[in-house]
């Protein structure tokens, strides 16, 4: 689930680890969400809607949390490094931390209860300075930063009908989020007072910390196959609201404000076809209505419909009779998503933020197949205009599966 960005257009200090690194963008209130897919899929281009094979971390659709016969308890974590070109900044910074943890467990002949705490989106921008010239000799000097994480905690339900899973999910949505604005002046002022004498500028620094509480609710359906799966899910939130409070520090202002949100609506699809034993083709569409976004009743003109298209496929290269067959697979993958979010351009147009991944992965089964460790690369290339990022980010899987109720032995 992507519900992102109320606390990336509000600004943004981190109740959990951040699990990306700083962003250019996020300079403009801007950030990308943490991809809901889980590090396998990550793989095969985050293409996660109708992969639902038995042990899918995944927090999107909530029909691919199947158990089977065993509990499921897997964590991942995401370290990363990002470099940022541009004519205003060149940065380069790491991030690492928690991106989700989940518990599923078997109830019954065919359902699965299933928990877990997921990051939705965050980042961390290290403070960036620019200099400008204010004329006589004043020179200003302008730095930002900004941190901030927005996480979901939740659980849902699959039920097992034969060919056909229903899902359901609710997930409570809480973030905390600071972003600091400091002006410094060196050289000459150019303020007096009626008497003409030179008044002191002080330096400048204003905070402005945001909390944010909010409800999301997902429903989806994996219809299964022999050799083609598909999947279908969309979601809602029935509330959100948030907390801003501004700090003006040298100026001694200071002021709070109570915000309500309407979240988009998303929806998706989603294929995966296994043409040979070993191999398996997945591709999503995805749709968030991000032009529908209000805040206190009124739309963001800075947002547009985002639209995510993803496809990838995973190939086991060993036999089926050799270790290998079962823990070593190829996965490759490409999508495209671009921001729902854009900037102004020099005159009254919004440019758009593009951004594509290309992806590859593999992983390895562990304990007789009761435990893995998958691992995704991600290769991120965002862009508008001038400005160009380009992110290396790693993705780490480490799950276990076990009976969690013993049969009694028959007498």
């Amino acid at each position: 689930m992507r519900v992102l960005s109320l606390l990336l257009l509000a600004g943004a200090v981190a109740l959990m680890p951040p699990a990306r690194g700083a962003s250019i963008f996020a300079l403009n209130g801007l950030g990308e969400p943490v991809s809901p897919a889980d590090v396998r899929a990550l793989g095969m281009g985050g293409a996660t809607i109708a992969l639902g094979e038995g042990r899918s971390l995944s927090a999107l659709n909530p029909a691919t949390a199947r158990a089977g016969e065993d509990a499921l308890l897997g964590v991942e974590l995401s370290p990363g490094l990002l470099r940022s070109e541009g004519p205003e900044a060149v940065l380069s910074t790491e991030g690492f931390g928690l991106e989700k943890a989940r518990v599923l467990f078997p109830i019954g002949g065919g359902g699965t209860l299933a928990f877990g705490l997921h990051t939705v989106a965050s980042f961390d921008t290290p403070r960036i300075e620019t200099v400008l010239d204010g004329g006589d000799s004043l020179i200003y000097r302008r730095s930002t930063q900004s941190t901030g994480s927005i996480a979901a905690l939740g659980g849902g339900c699959a039920f097992d009908l034969g060919a056909l899973t229903l899902g359901v999910r609710g997930d409570y949505l809480f973030g905390s989020a600071v972003e600091e604005w400091r002006v410094s002046f060196e050289g000459d002022t150019l303020f007096h007072d009626s008497s003409g004498r030179p008044v002191p500028i002080r330096d400048q620094l204003d905070m402005w910390r945001t909390s944010i509480l909010g409800a999301r609710l997902a429903a989806g359906v994996l219809v299964r196959s022999t050799r083609v799966d598909f999947g279908l899910f969309g979601s809602y939130s029935p509330w959100a609201e948030g907390a801003e409070h501004f700090e003006g520090i040298a100026s001694g202002n200071e002021a709070r404000t109570e915000h309500s949100y309407t979240l988009p609506l998303e929806a998706g699809v989603g294929l995966s076809w296994r043409p040979l034993r070993g191999l398996t083709l997945a591709a999503d569409a995805e749709l968030s209505t991000w032009s529908a976004f209000e805040v206190d009743g009124r739309t963001q003109p800075a947002l547009a419909d985002s639209r995510r298209l993803a496809a990838g496929l995973e190939w086991y290269l060993g036999r089926d009779d050799t270790f290998l067959g079962a823990n070593l697979p190829l996965r490759l993958g490409v999508a495209r998503a671009p921001l729902p979010w854009r900037v102004a351009g020099p005159g009254a147009e919004w440019r758009p933020i593009g951004a594509s991944r290309f992806t590859l992965g593999t992983g390895s089964s562990f304990a007789h197949g009761k435990g893995w460790a998958d691992l995704a690369f991600e290769y991120i290339v965002r862009d508008q205009a001038e400005i160009r990022e380009r992110e290396y980010r790693f993705h780490l899987s480490l799950g276990l599966m076990e009976h969690w109720i013993r049969k009694l032995p028959a007498r």
